[in-house]
């Protein structure tokens, strides 16, 4: 969780680990991502098992796996879910990688900014490792900006950097300042459950106990 509002320094509190597929661009996703942007900080958690396939059913479970982490010093984090691997290379080591070769000062960015220029470095990547390939990758940045490059903001951001197809679209969640709400990707059935009472699968299966209710009488 990131804390605070701009004017102090928000800390990176804790994690949730997360799920994701690791095999196969276009396997469907199975993460659950959710990001809270509240008047008292940002809040960014994952599940923690990973998932191996080779196309088909499920290989093998890893737990443990770490998909959100710190953007570098800047007071702001990301996770993920989709594709694990863009040609054969880790998403998080990409994005560790820009976390280190971005040089927008620590105490004067946009938060914005750094989204873009996260989704310009890992668009290169599958450029020059993946052409060709549409991976089903979603990148959800969260955090603050800083100095002037937060132009009188003082809570917290949200962005949704996805890739449906070739090219990732940058997506910024509640604009205004003073807005706020959850923004969740990835597998949303058990959020569903949690959010709304509901999903997919207990719809049906209320359904099919009705049907069963009639088949009696």
């Amino acid at each position: 969780m990131l804390m605070g509002p701009s004017k102090g320094p928000p800390t990176l509190v804790s994690y949730l680990p997360g799920l994701y597929v690791v095999a196969g661009l276009k396997e469907f996703r199975m993460t659950i991502n959710v990001a809270i942007k509240c008047p008292s900080g940002v809040v960014l958690g994952a599940d923690g098992l990973v998932t191996i396939s080779a196309g088909g059913p499920p290989i093998s479970l890893v737990p443990y796996y770490a998909k959100l982490f710190a953007l570098g010093d800047y007071a702001a984090g990301a996770m993920l879910n989709g594709a694990g691997s863009i040609g054969g290379r880790d998403v998080q080591s990409i994005i560790s990688d820009f976390a280190e070769i971005c040089d927008a000062p620590e105490d004067d960015y946009s938060l914005e900014f750094l989204a873009r220029a996260l989704r310009d470095h890992v668009q290169k990547e599958i450029r020059d490792r993946a052409a060709g390939q549409n991976p089903l990758l979603e990148i959800i940045v969260g955090g603050y900006s800083r100095g002037l490059g937060a132009e009188g903001r003082i809570y917290g951001e949200l962005y949704s950097l996805k890739w449906e197809n070739a090219t990732g679209v940058v997506r910024s969640k509640y604009t205004r300042d003073e807005e706020f709400g959850i923004h969740y990707g990835g597998q949303p059935q058990a959020l569903d459950r949690f959010q709304y009472g509901l999903d997919d699968w207990t719809i049906a299966h209320m359904l099919e106990k009705r049907r069963g209710l009639f088949d009696q009488v």
